[in-house]
């Protein structure tokens, strides 16, 4: 995402500017920004299952008639108003969350337009591939005005053509069960980048530096936030791992997890790890190992009498086995505390044993 903003932040004379497209990490409503030296004006939608063509390309909505009442009139979404601003350069789409919501609804017609051969050129000219639509609620002759962000008024005709500097810049999970696939239509429509979990990341996440080589603190001592962070970034990194190779790389954990993990952030680091773990990660590797409870306990190096894990195993008896019952793994109650916690991690992710000194 900030490559593509950083292509949008290029002056006439191929020079970067000092301001463009930025993440506004303060500001969850509102993601990306546009700083006073941008040129290109963006717009920010989160699609969902509420979500429809009337409110990303036109609806009819009411409007308050001078005599009492009120009559419909149409009006643009978001596209068409992104649309009215790239007609005079280029404008930027962000959609977060894709195929949460019913794209082929959603765009509709305008799912052709997104090809950028069926656009017009940079010039603002028909090419013979170029297509244009009719647009919906409008009468012949008719049209409708667009006021852009720095307040000029466009007009968009009844028949359209989508102006050639419209980039779609669109984010998805690809193995959240809640919803469907990606449509395939719009799917081959798009450039696909999958950004997996990467060291650079989790690092990041922590406050470490990328080329970070420490070794971990030894099992029962870690003396200082930096090491706490280091233990995370080593625990994700196994874990990833072994995710990867039993259920794929769409799979793997993401440096989300270890946002509450900064090193030298605040004095209680060490307390928010063991948070992290039980109340984060572990119900998360609970529900994607569901009915596998021998991969997990492996991938864990569990022993079962280590309550430090978080977890605890149900064993059914020998007549419930009969019936084809079988054991699962929940969180433990009451939760470990947080020594023990630290303790386990610092096996799993390989840490040194402590050296004991001889008086």
């Amino acid at each position: 995402m900030n490559e593509v903003a950083r292509l949008f932040s290029v002056d006439d004379d191929g020079a970067e500017v000092d301001h463009g497209i930025f993440v506004d990490t303060g500001s969850e409503a509102v993601p990306l920004v546009v700083g006073s030296a941008a040129r290109v004006p963006s717009r920010w939608v989160t699609f969902h299952q509420g979500y429809s063509y009337e409110d990303f390309v036109l609806g009819l909505r009411p409007h308050a008639a001078p005599g009492g009442g009120f009559s419909l009139v149409p009006r643009p979404g978001v596209l068409l108003e992104l649309a009215a601003e790239a007609q005079q350069g280029a404008g930027l789409l962000l959609i977060d969350e894709i195929n949460r919501g019913n794209t082929s609804r959603i765009f509709g017609e305008f799912i052709t337009l997104m090809e950028p051969s069926k656009r017009l050129d940079a010039a603002g000219n028909e090419t013979l591939e170029t297509i244009t639509l009719t647009l919906p609620y409008l009468a012949p002759g008719e049209s409708i005005n667009v006021i852009t962000a720095g307040g000029a008024e466009r007009e968009l005709h009844r028949h359209f053509a989508m102006p050639a500097g419209l980039y779609t810049l669109a984010s998805m999970n690809s193995v959240d069960k809640s919803i469907a696939p990606i449509d395939t239509a719009m799917r081959r429509r798009f450039h696909t980048i999958n950004l997996f979990p990467s060291t650079h990341d989790l690092r990041s996440a922590v406050g470490l530096p990328p080329s970070d080589s420490a070794a971990l603190d030894p099992i029962g001592g870690i003396d200082t936030n930096d090491g706490v962070a280091r233990l995370a970034v080593r625990v994700m990194e196994k874990l990833n791992r072994g995710i990867g190779l039993h259920l794929g790389q769409d799979f793997m954990l993401g440096h989300w997890y270890l946002q509450a993990v900064r090193a030298n952030a605040h004095a209680a680091i060490p307390d928010a790890l063991v948070e992290t773990w039980l109340f984060r990660i572990l119900p998360q590797l609970i529900e994607l190992f569901h009915g596998r409870t021998e991969v997990l306990i492996a991938l864990l190096g569990l022993d079962l009498s280590d309550a430090g894990s978080g977890l605890q195993v149900h064993e059914p008896d020998s007549d419930e086995s009969e019936a084809g019952a079988m054991a699962y793994l929940a969180s433990a109650e009451p939760a470990p505390q947080s020594a023990a916690v630290l303790a386990f991690l610092q096996r799993f992710a390989g840490a040194p044993q402590a050296q004991s000194t001889a008086p």
